[in-house]
């Protein structure tokens, strides 16, 4: 027989690919020896053939094959008996469910069908397990392979889906068909490999069971952000709000809770008219103004009876006390008169029908009896006090809009009717020596004021020491608005000199002012500005004066003074009406130049005082209309007969000039 047929059939059994088993050489030299002598096939006992020789005689079939190399067919007998079909003889000598019997010349083999291995009797068909041994092409990752028999089959664990190959198990993405289980409402489902999670929208927070979300009270576990001091937070599904206690206002942010000002946007309920509103973190309180005491309904403001609860302070034996809404007033009985402290009575002196109060005493008049009063007071009974005076919002204390101290409070001054002689009272009571012009402020270049405006129709007549002492149409009245409240500008003496000429009596004019010199525009510049120049430098008068830098050349700095204005008899420049400190329309060619004459001209000499001007050149001081004038001399003119006339000296003319 052959040696490739003696190894198939000892070891049909071991694999199914049999062409790629190798057996041993001892193991297929006895497997052949034993069948081809003996004749011993399947436990059964063939006849020996008797022209077969002994197995002495048989010659080893050296060497068996290993490996790879061919097994040569090696014809060992022959035998004189026919082939034998055992298949069809003995068709049950194979596994008859699962075998293949295979007739071979003086043989035969069994095999199995697909999915089937030949069991060590060499005859029966045993189930390969595929599974078992790995056979199986399943999905190797996610797959399952079932044994079947003859066969396999490949599932997939949870979550795959077995492909239409048999093998692959492709991931089920459980959130796109909504096979998941997740919050329907709130939840979010992430697709896994082989399964899904849940997980919940803000707001929410996953059960125990991984599926269903939960609201979380963001308010019971502080997860909120609202105001911890005066905040309220309420919880909402998935969210939570935030408000504010009484009092507080939410802000912007929707967290901040912001104080609410009642009083600043009118949520109080204070006293409207006599009540004060003071905003307190989260409400307000109120309470009342001087002369009113709140109500028990914390709101309402009520009336204090000065009067009836402390008589007002008022004097106890002369005076009188009558109360007025807030306050109350204190006057005296007959023949007394109320001292300066507004509660104790004095007993007044008596003049013709007048009661001379503070200190006045009754004297004679030109013929006339009135109240002599002393010096701070003024009025026909002496009861007028002066008012405490300032000038605000200038550059300086020195100019700014008027105002006055009156019951308290200050307050302003109307322009009405206002002029230089009212100006120069203000300016003398504030120290400085006149108004620097007829200063009467219409549009108001130091801006409005607040609170009262306490005069207007204010008429001095230049001899008082105060404004309060200057016919007005009394405290409080008026007809005005804050944009007529008058300012006024103080004249302070202004250093003077002339430079760049042959002397100091020449040159072009600088004052100095604010810690620099500067020069003065020629706008306006006249004969009598000249002459004001030269007597405040020591000379009796000017002698020439030019509109133009050309004479003494341009200045430099500042030009200080413009469209300056002077009557004649002031004593320094800076009292001379003018545009205004630093406020011009002019170039350095037009600084203005004067020349001074060395010496008095014409015997101009010095003079009596008259008024606020000294008389030269022999004028002399009279009283006219109760105004203090100089009179002229012939040839001479101006308030103090400064100024020569063009008339012939011998025309014996004499030259009134009237000043107020």
């Amino acid at each position: 027989m052959e040696v490739n047929d003696a190894r198939k059939q000892l070891f049909a059994q071991k694999s199914r690919n049999l062409e790629n088993f190798h057996p041993t050489q001892a193991a297929l030299k006895q497997h052949i020896k034993r069948t081809c002598y003996q004749a011993i096939c399947w436990n059964q006992t063939l006849t020996k053939n008797p022209e077969m020789p002994e197995p002495s005689d048989w010659v080893d079939v050296d060497p068996l094959p290993t490996g790879d190399v061919p097994v040569p067919i090696v014809t060992v007998a022959s035998t004189s008996v026919g082939d034998v079909d055992e298949c069809d003889v003995h068709s049950d000598w194979c596994d008859t469910t699962n075998g293949v019997c295979t007739n071979l010349p003086g043989s035969f083999s069994c095999s199995c069908t697909a999915g089937y291995e030949l069991d060590m009797d060499g005859r029966t068909c045993n189930d390969v397990d595929e599974c078992g041994v790995h056979l199986d092409s399943c999905d190797p990752t996610n797959g399952v392979c079932t044994n079947m028999p003859g066969t396999f089959n490949c599932s997939c664990t949870a979550g795959y889906v077995l492909d239409m190959d048999g093998r692959t198990c492709n991931d089920v993405d459980e959130c796109g068909f909504h096979l998941d289980s997740c919050d329907p409402t709130n939840g979010v489902c992430t697709n896994m490999p082989g399964t899904f999670n849940c997980s919940c929208t803000a707001g929410y927070v996953l059960d125990m069971d991984g599926r269903t979300c939960n609201d979380v009270d963001e308010c019971g576990v502080h997860l909120d952000s609202c105001d911890p001091t005066n905040g309220v937070c309420t919880n909402m599904p998935g969210t939570f709000n935030c408000s504010c206690t009484a009092g507080y206002v939410l802000d912007m942010d929707g967290r901040t809770c912001n104080d609410v000002d009642e009083c600043g946007v009118h949520l109080d309920s204070c006293d409207p008219t006599n009540g004060v509103c003071t905003n307190m973190p989260g409400t307000f309180n109120c309470s009342c103004t001087a002369g009113y005491v709140l109500d028990m309904d914390g709101r309402t403001c009520n009336d204090v009876d000065e009067c009836d609860v402390h008589s007002g302070s008022c004097d106890t034996t002369n005076g009188v006390c009558t109360n007025i809404p807030g306050t109350f007033n204190c006057s005296c009985t007959a023949g007394y008169e109320l001292d300066m402290d507004g509660r104790t009575c004095n007993e007044g002196v008596l003049c013709g029908s007048v009661m001379c109060v503070n200190g006045g005493e009754c004297g004679t008049t030109e013929g006339n009896v009135k109240c002599q009063c002393p010096q701070g007071y003024a009025g026909e009974d002496c009861g007028t006090e002066p008012l405490e005076t300032r000038l605000v919002n200038g550059s300086g204390a020195f100019e700014g809009r008027v105002e006055v101290y009156y019951q308290g409070s200050w307050g302003t001054v109307c322009d009405d009717l206002w002029n230089t002689v009212n100006s120069n009272v203000v300016c003398r009571s504030l120290g400085y020596i006149t108004a620097a012009g007829d200063y009467v402020t219409r549009t108001n270049v130091f801006g409005n004021g607040t609170g009262d405006i306490i005069l207007d129709n204010v008429q001095c007549v230049g001899t008082e020491t105060n404004i309060a002492f200057c016919p007005h149409v009394g405290y409080g009245n008026h007809n005005c608005g804050h944009d007529e409240d008058v300012g006024v500008i103080c004249a302070e003496p202004l250093e003077i000199r002339l430079v760049n000429g042959n002397g100091a009596f020449e040159g072009r004019v600088e004052v100095y002012y604010q810690g620099s010199w500067g020069t003065v525009c020629d706008d306006l510049w006249n004969t009598l500005n000249s002459n004001v120049v030269c007597r405040s430098l020591g000379y009796p008068q000017a002698t020439d004066f030019f509109r133009s830098a050309d004479k003494f050349e341009e200045g430099t700095g500042n030009i200080i003074l413009d469209n300056v204005e002077c009557v004649g008899n002031e004593t320094n420049i800076a009292f001379c009406r003018h545009a205004g400190y630093r406020n011009h329309n002019c170039k350095h060619y037009e600084d203005v130049c004067v020349i001074c004459a060395e010496n008095p001209v014409d015997g101009a000499v010095g003079g009596d005082l008259c008024g606020s001007v000294i008389c030269l050149n022999g004028g002399q001081c009279d009283m006219t209309n109760d105004a203090p004038i100089c009179t002229c001399p012939s040839g001479y003119e101006g308030v103090d007969c400064v100024t020569v006339t063009t008339q012939s000296r011998s025309s014996g003319g004499r030259v009134i000039w009237r000043w107020s």
